[in-house]
């Protein structure tokens, strides 16, 4: 099956979505027919070839409930990298993004923590973690709303790349 990723720069990426490739929804996993076009997305793939191949799409959706809905402070966003630091005591870490770009996250109260789509904590993140932090800025600082981590997983051919779209679409 293949899938077309409309990103923030209104370019279209089409991925092949092979059986195995892991879909998941607000971190929760499901079906690739389950994902609407109005759901965002972080897309993890390799380039084989002339094709992208998907090994994991993970999707957002925006909640419509009024009990559901997270409060939105100063730059609410999402970062993706790999981490560089963790900091126990002081509820703080450090990742690397793709354009070699360090940020500092202090962890939220309420933050939620996905670890491979399951519940985790603070204490389970490690060092070289691939994960995407939404988080809002607060003063100066960084703050952590929600951690989504995904293993570390060894290098295919082509490197594993991944990109940010705002909405996608089966094609």
């Amino acid at each position: 099956m293949e899938v077309v990723v409309t990103d923030k720069a209104n370019k279209d990426w089409t991925f092949v979505v092979g059986p195995t490739a892991k879909v998941m929804l607000d971190g929760k996993p499901v079906k690739l027919k389950d994902l609407k076009a109005s759901d965002g997305a972080d897309v993890i793939y390799v380039k084989k070839e002339a094709q992208l191949e998907a090994s994991e799409i993970l999707a957002k959706r925006e909640s419509k409930t009024a009990e559901s809905r997270v409060p939105r402070v100063g730059n609410e966003r999402t970062v993706n990298g790999k981490v560089k630091s963790i900091t126990i005591e002081k509820s703080e870490f450090v990742i690397t993004d793709a354009a070699g770009k360090d940020w500092t996250f202090h962890l939220g109260a309420n933050a939620k923590i996905l670890m491979e789509g399951k519940p985790g904590q603070f204490k389970d993140l490690i060092v070289a973690n691939i994960v995407a932090v939404q988080c809002h800025q607060q003063g100066s600082q960084w703050v952590a709303t929600e951690i989504q981590v995904r293993q570390q997983k060894e290098k295919k051919p082509g490197g594993k790349q991944s990109i940010r779209a705002p909405a996608f679409q089966p094609a």
